[in-house]
């Protein structure tokens, strides 16, 4: 993302550096993938941004399972990815949270 693209952020992002799960769903039946790993790098209350070695695209619709450690278990969340890019390797993707 340039960095004039950071400035027009409403929900501010905070670092949350944890693995995650991530499987795509499809439009049809929504029936998932398999799950995916990859490594969150920043939250909001808006969408977060992590790092997979899979390559995603805008509009696909995704199930992530993000850790909650106070209680040890994972939750589910539903997401649409707004970017993916390239970055050293693998993805750094961009999801909006779907409430």
């Amino acid at each position: 993302m340039a960095e004039r693209d950071k400035d027009r952020r409403i929900i501010k992002r905070k670092s949350f550096s944890e693995k995650i799960t991530f499987s795509t769903l499809y439009k049809a039946d929504q029936k998932s993938q398999d799950d995916k790993n990859a490594t969150c790098l920043d939250i909001s209350d808006g969408g977060l941004c992590f790092e997979t070695t899979d390559q995603l695209h805008a509009k696909q619709m995704i199930r992530m399972m993000l850790p909650v450690k106070e209680v040890n278990v994972s939750s589910p969340i539903l997401g649409e990815v707004v970017w993916a890019l390239p970055a050293n390797g693998k993805f750094k993707v961009g999801v909006r949270f779907i409430i």
